[in-house]
């Protein structure tokens, strides 16, 4: 299944290449879509997300209009039934808030502070339209928009969207998050664990035997990216040679381990998603990471 500019989504003959069928939505695709029990899921550039059955195109579900300023880059993800979807908003220029009154969106100072979601949650629950969003839950099964959760647009907002969330063994989504005072460099931000059903952060990745140190973090107006496998999380700053933001975290251990740079190409390179934003990939043991034009970085995950 392949999105075009040209406003349609085709499926392919795996075998041949050939056009199976395609559904037209009338307006550029420009996001990669997810995959899930026989529907691809994508946005397109008029702002709505569909979910096209996969096995002849014809439209499952179209979503009420999302408020953004476009679907572009990276994808949806699918989890529990739910699909997760980040529109590029002006909320996401260089980290900068809104303008015009409206609320900064579901972020809290401290998501250590449980009370403080609860708050802001009830606070949301009570007059939504007063809050902007650039987190957006779906029913998988409908397309109908889910209540709002704590969120942060930070870490990866330069010119473009925030990261997608990746998914860990216990379900939770892996997002951004604000580090805490104990960290030096108060601007950068963290990680956190999203948990859908209680629509709250329920604990950060935090190590406790370093608190010092920023690995995995990041300047909130600069690209990271995630990867879940395993027992851990992989944080990536898309620069590989900005090596001090780049590193993986044990859940078991609640360690962070740096990862130094493999990258040998700066060619075009850069801190922002149109340089070479993209997250490593991790098959059969093996990580790879495009790291720049023309390179790609392969590692073994242990």
């Amino acid at each position: 299944m392949i999105g075009g500019q040209d406003g349609k989504c085709y499926g392919l003959d795996l075998n041949t290449g050939a056009v199976i069928w395609s559904y037209d939505t009338k307006s550029p695709i420009l996001m990669t879509a997810a995959w899930d029990n026989g529907k691809v899921i994508f946005g397109s550039m008029d702002m709505y997300v569909y979910a096209l059955n996969s096995a002849d195109g014809t439209l499952a579900w179209k979503s009420p209009k999302i408020k953004g300023m476009a679907f572009r880059t990276y994808w949806p993800v699918i989890t529990a039934g739910k699909v997760i979807i980040r529109p590029v908003s002006k909320l996401q220029d260089l980290g900068g808030w809104p303008d015009d009154g409206i609320q900064r969106g579901l972020m809290v100072d401290n998501y250590q502070i449980d009370s403080q979601q609860t708050q802001r949650l009830a606070s949301y629950d009570a007059n939504p339209g007063q809050y902007v969003k650039t987190f957006y839950v779906l029913n998988e099964a409908t397309g109908t928009e889910l209540p709002a959760v704590i969120q942060w647009n930070f870490g990866g907002a330069m010119n473009g969207a925030t990261f997608p969330p990746c998914v860990d063994k216990d379900g939770f989504l892996i997002v951004p998050a604000q580090k805490p005072d104990i960290y030096p460099r108060s601007f950068e931000m963290g990680w956190g664990k999203l948990d859908l059903n209680t629509r709250k952060i329920k604990e950060g990745l935090i190590d406790p035997n370093d608190p010092t140190y920023y690995k995995g973090f990041d300047a909130f107006d600069e690209n990271m990216s995630t990867s879940c496998t395993g027992n851990g999380v992989f944080a990536f700053h898309i620069q590989e040679q900005n090596a001090a933001f780049t590193g993986f975290y044990d859940e078991s251990s609640k360690t962070w381990s740096q990862i130094g740079s493999g990258a040998t190409n700066f060619t075009l390179f850069g801190n922002f998603e149109s340089g070479e934003a993209n997250a490593p990939t991790i098959s059969n043991g093996w990580m790879y990471h495009i790291v720049a034009p023309h390179e790609v970085v392969a590692r073994k995950t242990k």
